[in-house]
């Protein structure tokens, strides 16, 4: 067994890792986001990242299967993996960040809904009772002429 910057060589059972449907993910993930053309931009990319990931481990493992150790660990050497993973964290990063952006944006624009809302109603009510007071007043204002007037 050598370690290399987190990997071992040791023999792996391509089995046992499976493979990775993530297709349905991206699916989900695309239906999530479809309104955002830049994020669209970033599943593509991530997309892409990933399938290379996925090749690059494909190719390790089946360089140790065919018996060429030293061609795997040459592979993970070139630190591809490692250069792949870190351009995934940095998409799944700025995508991060992309919604943080625009769940900050919908918070305010909801909280000036609210507040709009606020004083329409307030302002409603105000106009409610105002009306209600001036119907009051002329139905007390007909009620005593009529009672003047039966007199």
């Amino acid at each position: 067994m050598t370690p290399v910057t987190g990997y071992q060589t040791t023999p792996i059972d391509h089995e046992k890792i499976g493979h990775i449907e993530n297709s349905q993910y991206r699916g989900e993930l695309g239906a999530l986001t479809d309104d955002n053309p830049q994020q669209q931009v970033r599943i593509g990319r991530m997309t892409i990242l990933i399938d290379e990931k996925l090749a690059e481990l494909e190719q390790t493992i089946e360089l140790h299967r065919a018996g060429n150790r030293e061609g795997s660990l040459d592979l993970m050497l070139t630190n591809l993996g490692k250069r792949l993973m870190d351009d995934i964290r940095r998409v799944a990063q700025d995508m991060k960040m992309a919604e943080s952006q625009l769940l900050i944006e919908r918070e305010q624009a909801a909280d000036t809904a609210i507040r709009s809302a606020t004083v329409v109603t307030g302002f409603g009510t105000v106009l409610a009772f105002a009306s209600r007071n001036q119907y009051v007043r002329r139905n007390y204002t007909n009620l005593r002429l009529l009672q003047r007037n039966s007199q």
